[in-house]
């Protein structure tokens, strides 16, 4: 389990990594932990070796912040999970923009720390075994859940569209759309919107009026009578109320 934690203050990011080598000692993952002073260094490493699972950002620094950094992850593809780090909550609404798993007030609280990693841990295991198989005209293709952004009824197939501007097709439909896409819609972050799309929550960063506003900046319209429900339904589910 690869974790980045980036902190321009020498003293935070030492603090951050020792209770991250503590943690290691205790549980069951094993951690391979980097810190980084700067967001700039952070990337140029990644595009070196690779994405991490979990990111671990102070929103605060001098040059690039956090928020930044997590945008600039974001646009290269990069999908571990975001754990902000900050002296206020007023960056809460910005940490949702970029599909944070969680942010964390300073100073740190090791046990508030340990859950949220315990909990980080146990979604990434999660999206790393959940995945449906869709038979296309090129055969069988097992698709990780976590990798579909949202799917639409087109035509008499299910277009599958995908995290780095992957697009499948399924075969002909034999049962009807919500059917077909049961799978997806026993996983809370799946939503059935409308009678054509079934659309992943974690990938909506805005909701306007019956414009759907994606991680990529994709839009989507939805239908007019479902749209105050959605924004709802979404609300909840970044609430951890569904």
């Amino acid at each position: 389990m690869k974790i980045a934690v980036c902190d321009d203050d020498k003293y935070s990011l030492n603090e951050t990594i020792n209770l991250l080598k503590q943690y290691n000692q205790i549980s069951k993952f094993e951690l391979d932990v980097i810190g980084f002073n700067n967001g700039d260094d952070m990337i140029e490493s990644l595009k070196k070796h690779g994405d991490c699972q979990i990111y671990i950002l102070d929103i605060i620094m001098k040059e690039k912040n956090g928020i930044q950094i997590a945008e600039i992850l974001r646009k290269l593809k990069y999908n571990g999970e975001i754990i902000f780090l900050t002296n206020s909550n007023a960056f809460a609404a910005e940490s949702y923009n970029v599909g944070a798993f969680n942010y964390i007030l300073k100073p740190l609280d090791k046990n508030k720390l340990f859950d949220i990693l315990d909990t980080a841990i146990k979604k990434i295991e999660q999206k790393q075994s959940s995945f449906i198989v869709i038979s296309t005209k090129s055969g069988l293709c097992k698709l990780p859940l976590d990798d579909i952004v949202y799917a639409e009824k087109f035509g008499r197939i299910i277009r599958y569209h995908c995290k780095n501007d992957v697009v499948i097709d399924s075969l002909t439909l034999k049962t009807n759309f919500k059917e077909a896409n049961a799978i997806l819609l026993q996983n809370n972050k799946f939503s059935l919107c409308g009678a054509s799309f079934v659309i992943n929550l974690e990938c909506v960063t805005n909701i306007q009026g019956q414009t759907l506003t994606l991680y990529n900046k994709e839009k989507l319209t939805i239908p007019r009578n479902i749209s105050t429900s959605f924004k709802s339904l979404w609300g909840k589910y970044w609430l951890n109320e569904v």
